[in-house]
């Protein structure tokens, strides 16, 4: 199962740190997206998890999307997915 999440930050990290403990997927099958590099980084180097800062690559083949971010950002995200 390929999961997608746009938005990396804490409630993201929740879900990816939950569903990877409960071993429902691979970090392999997971891709994250965010705005900020570093947050990118440290998500990839602590679940060992795909990311990139193109929402297209995150979702392109994924099953699932998840959108994890603050509620002020959902306006301007949508258009773009």
């Amino acid at each position: 199962m390929k999961i997608a999440f746009i938005g990396g930050g804490v409630m993201g990290e929740a879900m990816i740190r939950g569903i990877l403990n409960k071993g429902l997927t691979t970090p392999q099958d997971i891709t994250v997206n965010d705005v900020s590099a570093a947050r990118l980084a440290s998500l990839k180097k602590e679940y060992r998890v795909r990311v990139t800062d193109d929402y297209g690559i995150a979702v392109k083949g994924s099953n699932i999307v998840v959108i994890a971010v603050k509620p002020q950002n959902l306006a301007e995200l949508m258009p773009e997915l």
